[in-house]
């Protein structure tokens, strides 16, 4: 098929602003079929290597390259004779810094690098830009439709793909297929993903296998591993450049500190990503569509860290798990990548029988993950794959290091004062002299500001219910701040007789009242 003509666009004696438009209408009429897209208000372009694919800004060099395909240039010479040339670095920056140019170009949500299916449950299989969808089908190769049943698509799945992974629990073998399913649907996911935790008590346990086989054919290529950065602004800086390129997937690998990061809890339960990386006034935004993994062996999080996760438990249940011989595949990495057209087909034959279901939601929801659990849940139950997120609320006890170390405090609180009213100073001695809560203690340098930690802590978990119990604030009297603990629910047995001992009201011991702070 014969291009069309290129316009002509005269540059000498004329205003930059009018050259300008000029370029933007040769842009526009160049971008048919689209390449060229608008991002975050910036103009970017989709740009593949060795069957990898990201997203790239269009920065003023390649923008001069894009206006050199998109039209003739001609300017004048000493002699006022026309003569090609004129297409300058600084045209293309005018371009770039005109303020409505990325609305002059299709909106572009994520990139796919398989078949996916969008909010309405179509399957795209077209290569390039999907306007219904807005997300960019990267890989043009023709894909086979080998399966059509889609429950024996999901049982083949799990026996060959998933089959010599010795999971904890049916639920962490679902929550695999869940991540398996990822790709395939996250442009139909109008909202954010969690974070899907895998985790084993041993290494060499297959984590990075595993990670690595549920996403490779969905992406076509094995994720990086990236480590987590234990520095918060290192976190911000990681996450951000990631997304920033269109990352289909964020792997963090071998986690092995406490995961206590505000920026990754905030991108994890964000569509749009502001990050605090640049000196500069405005925080940059950036969308978020990727899916977010990480391995590590008995993980530990914080309480909103780990409120955050999907769990894919691994246990061997033997010393060495790496000696293992006994396995379907030899190398399990070269099956699934000579074998994915066939994952792919399972994939959307999954898919596409949930559709014929009538498209119902999964049966256990995820607070600030309402449309993936019930979109990837929906899926695997229509598919027969049962036990999706059931071990959601053993993940909040078995990782989640804040809440253990408070649900300890709260025990020994429970011990010592039972329901009565006790001064947030007797509180803070009592975690001290039973060595609890480090991590609220950890960053005061001075006696005032380890009261100051401790007070602000017990602050945030008020009403924070562990084990039947939940710390109230009581009024303050005579400038003293108390609290008492409540029960909640029921109690326990081992964590304590729910009878309070004999207390006097600490208010009627005039000796302690000089003992209380503030806050």
């Amino acid at each position: 098929m014969k291009k069309p003509a290129r316009p002509l666009i005269a540059v000498a004696n004329r205003q930059l602003r009018d050259v300008t438009d000029d370029a933007i209408d040769a842009l526009c009429a160049a971008n048919d079929p689209p390449h060229l897209f608008s991002r975050d208000g910036e103009v970017v372009r989709v740009k593949g290597h060795r069957g990898k694919f990201r997203i790239q800004e269009v920065g003023a060099i390649r923008m001069r390259n894009e206006l050199a395909h998109a039209a003739d240039w001609t300017t004048l010479d000493a002699k006022n004779a026309v003569r090609q040339g004129g297409l300058t670095k600084e045209l293309a920056e005018n371009v770039l810094a005109e303020r409505d140019v990325s609305e002059a170009f299709p909106n572009l949500n994520g990139l796919a690098a398989s078949p996916f299916m969008d909010v309405s449950g179509r399957i795209v299989r077209r290569f390039g830009y999907d306007p219904e969808s807005e997300w960019y089908l990267a890989e043009g190769r023709s894909w086979p439709q080998e399966f059509t049943d889609g429950p024996a698509a999901a049982r083949w799945v799990r026996e060959e793909l998933y089959g010599d992974f010795r999971f904890a629990d049916e639920a962490s073998a679902a929550n695999a297929m869940g991540l398996f399913l990822c790709p395939f649907v996250r442009a139909g996911i109008d909202g954010p993903t969690p974070l899907h935790l895998i985790d084993a008590p041993t290494p060499g346990s297959g984590k990075g296998l595993l990670a690595a086989v549920s996403l490779f054919p969905g992406l076509g290529y094995e994720v990086p591993a990236t480590p987590l950065p234990t520095d918060e602004v290192e976190v911000a800086k990681t996450l951000y450049s990631m997304l920033r390129e269109g990352s289909q997937a964020i792997l963090f690998d071998n986690v092995r500190h406490l995961v206590k990061s505000p920026s990754l809890e905030a991108c994890l339960t964000a569509r749009v990503y502001k990050a605090r990386v640049l000196q500069a006034s405005a925080a940059p935004e950036v969308r978020v569509e990727s899916i977010f993994a990480m391995t590590a062996n008995n993980g530990k999080f914080s309480g909103d860290a780990a409120r955050r996760c999907a769990w894919i438990r691994i246990d061997p249940r033997e010393e060495d798990p790496e000696a293992r011989t006994d396995f379907r595949h030899a190398s399990l990495l070269d099956w699934a990548a000579e074998r994915r057209g066939s994952l792919v087909s399972a994939a959307l034959a999954m898919c596409e029988h949930w559709v014929r279901e009538g498209m119902p939601k999964g049966a256990r929801r995820k607070g600030s993950y309402e449309r993936w659990a019930g979109r990837v849940g929906g899926i695997l139950g229509a598919c027969g794959i049962e036990g999706f997120l059931a071990n959601d609320k053993d993940l909040k006890r078995a990782v989640s290091e804040e809440d253990e170390q408070w649900r300890a405090f709260y025990g020994v609180w429970w011990s010592a004062f039972a329901d009565a009213r006790v001064s947030v100073k007797e509180l803070r001695g009592l975690a001290e002299e039973r060595e609890l809560l480090d991590e609220v203690f950890a960053a005061a340098k001075s006696d005032k500001g380890r009261s100051t930690a401790f007070g602000r802590a017990l602050k945030a978990h008020q009403a924070r219910v562990l084990d039947g119990l939940a710390p109230e604030s009581m009024p303050l009297s005579a400038g003293l701040a108390t609290y008492r603990l409540r029960v909640v629910g029921a109690r326990p047995v081992e964590a304590g007789v729910l009878q309070a001992p004999e207390q006097p009201d600490l208010l009627d011991q005039p000796h302690l009242l000089d003992l209380g702070e503030e806050f």
